[in-house]
Formats: C-alpha cells, sequence, structure tokens
C-alpha cells in the first residue's frame, strides 16, 4: 500500500491576506510568464557523430560517457514545431534568461544538445519544461497537486492566490488529480527529442494548419523514449482515494474555504506517491505562435493503467 503524505498546508488565507513566500534565489519575475526573448536563427546545422542510444543498452541504465543519443544529436527545434535555436546560442540564452526564467537553471551545465532542446522549447508557447521536468522540488510538485500552487507563478501573493503563472490577468491555477515530471534534465531532452520522431508524434507535428484544429495526442511507452528502467527518471504524486474526480471537487473545495478564512466542509487532501513502471509519456498539442503549424504543448509521465489527464 502507497505510502500517504501530509505536506504541510501552506497556511492558506484569505486571499487579501495571502501568506508571504520566499522569493526564489534569483529575482522574482513579472507576475505572469515573460516573453522568450528570440536568438538568432542558426546558420549551418552541426551534427554529432552518430552514437549509440545510451537508454537502449540492455541494462537500461544511463552511460555517463561523452556520448549523446542519435535522436538529440538530430533534433532540430523546427521539424518540433518550435522556434530555430542553435546548440552554440543555447548557453547564451539559457546563462542570461536563467534570472528571470529558473526553470531553465536544470539545463544550465548539462550538454550543448540538452540545452538547445530546453532553450527552443522556452522560446515556444509550451510549458513541459516549466511543469514536467526536474528545475521543480519534490515538495513544489506536492503544493502544486495538493494545494493548486503553480510552481510556474513566480510573484508568491498570487501563488497564494492560487493564480496561474503562464496565462496573464487572474487565471485560477488547474491541476489534475496528478503531477508529474521527468526529473533529470538530459532524461527530459532525450524524451522530447525522441519522441519528436515518432511516427504518431510526427503526424500530428505535421497536421496542415487550421484554426480552431488540434491534433490528438500522443501517448507512447516510456521505454519507447527512455528505456527498460526509464520510470526511474520520473516521479510524481496523487491525490489520495478511490475516486480521483472526487479527491480532485474535495481539493478544490478545502482549498476556495481555506482560503477565505471558512472552517474546511471537506477533509485536508492527502497525496500518494505514484509509481511508473510500465507507464507512458503523454504529448500534447496546440497552435504555435505564429499560427503556422504545431507544437507538442506539453509532454508528461502517466502511470500505468491511468488515462492521461493533463496535470
Amino acid at each position: 500500500m502507497s505510502e500517504l503524505r501530509r505536506v504541510p498546508p501552506p497556511e492558506l488565507r484569505a486571499v487579501e491576506q495571502p501568506r508571504p513566500t520566499a522569493a526564489p534565489p534569483e529575482r522574482l519575475a513579472p507576475a505572469d510568464r515573460p516573453q522568450a526573448p528570440r536568438i538568432r536563427e542558426e546558420t549551418a546545422e552541426r551534427r554529432a557523430d552518430s552514437a549509440p542510444e545510451p537508454h537502449d543498452s540492455r541494462d537500461g541504465n544511463r552511460q555517463e560517457t561523452d556520448r549523446i543519443p542519435e535522436s538529440l544529436a538530430r533534433f532540430e527545434p523546427k521539424r518540433a514545431g518550435l522556434p530555430d535555436v542553435s546548440k552554440d546560442d543555447a548557453s547564451h540564452y539559457i546563462e542570461s534568461q536563467r534570472g528571470d526564467r529558473p526553470w531553465l537553471n536544470s539545463a544550465r551545465h548539462e550538454r550543448p544538445e540538452v540545452q538547445q532542446v530546453f532553450a527552443a522549447l522556452d522560446q515556444g508557447s509550451g510549458h513541459a519544461h516549466i511543469r514536467h521536468e526536474g528545475w521543480l522540488s519534490a515538495e513544489k510538485s506536492q503544493l502544486r497537486v495538493q494545494y493548486l500552487l503553480d510552481p510556474a507563478q513566480l510573484d508568491p501573493v498570487k501563488q497564494a492566490e492560487g493564480k496561474d503563472g503562464l496565462h496573464p490577468g487572474d487565471k485560477d491555477h488547474f491541476c489534475s488529480p496528478t503531477s508529474s515530471a521527468i526529473r533529470d534534465p538530459a532524461a527530459f531532452a532525450a524524451a522530447f527529442a525522441r519522441g519528436t520522431e515518432r511516427p504518431d508524434v510526427r503526424r500530428a507535428l505535421e497536421t496542415p494548419f487550421s484554426k480552431g484544429l488540434k491534433p490528438d495526442s500522443v501517448t507512447l511507452p516510456i521505454t519507447d523514449l527512455l528505456g527498460p528502467n526509464g520510470y526511474r527518471h520520473c516521479e510524481g504524486y496523487q491525490l489520495a482515494g478511490d475516486d480521483l474526480k472526487q479527491a480532485a471537487k474535495d481539493r478544490k473545495t478545502w482549498v476556495k474555504e481555506t482560503r477565505t478564512g471558512e472552517t474546511p466542509s471537506v477533509p485536508q487532501p492527502l497525496l500518494v506517491p505514484v509509481d511508473f513502471r510500465g507507464g507512458t509519456i503523454e504529448f500534447r498539442f496546440k497552435a504555435n505562435e505564429a499560427k503556422t503549424g504545431y507544437e507538442a504543448v506539453t509532454m508528461f509521465p502517466a502511470p500505468l493503467g491511468q488515462e492521461p489527464k493533463h496535470p
């Protein structure tokens, strides 16, 4: 039986009296997600020498060598529907933007191929690297699914009020009953690069653009993208209870009543850790910012037997 997790509540108070929270290590970004500056397009594509995929080894363990997965060496942002970013420029982008965009810090010391994925995603309109990658601490992931505190919201007052950090205005943040992430930046980048080469994902990305049309999501086994032991790179938490739909409703009620100073009419939400063995990775798509095609708006792991819900 999974262990119940009771993450201490962040002393949610009435909205007009939110509890101050510590600022991130770098300076705070504006309340809403800042527009990512664009950098010059790559003039010549550098391809790494062909190398075996580390995750294809028989034991599934990541090989700590200088070689990189072929999928990362081949990765071209434009083919993924993303702004074109060269490997050379990716490092500069991350270094110059990481203060206002702390989710870039996990890729700061990674290989250029990994940094290219992060820099390209950050200049797109998606949030896979912001809500489903390892820059988040386990506690932040828990607070998101348990109390609807968006880790992408860098304004501490708005975060305490439950406001979404990636939408303008005062939109309330939503989280499914599960919050999940690929904790290792290299594994995250490899999963994204490899996923964008899969036939079903390619069909979605290459769908001719039509206003109001959104390609269907694509679900791929974790083992296909990260190898037999790829589930070890994934971590997540889920609301406790046999009825997740009801658990999510009770969470919403508890959070609303607590924030307004009322006595909660439902029990405090509890969490259980998620086991990703046999699980999947979900890709979802939306129009790119230029409205000329589609990009992967998110990528996240889901446990075995659970219909992937956008967390």
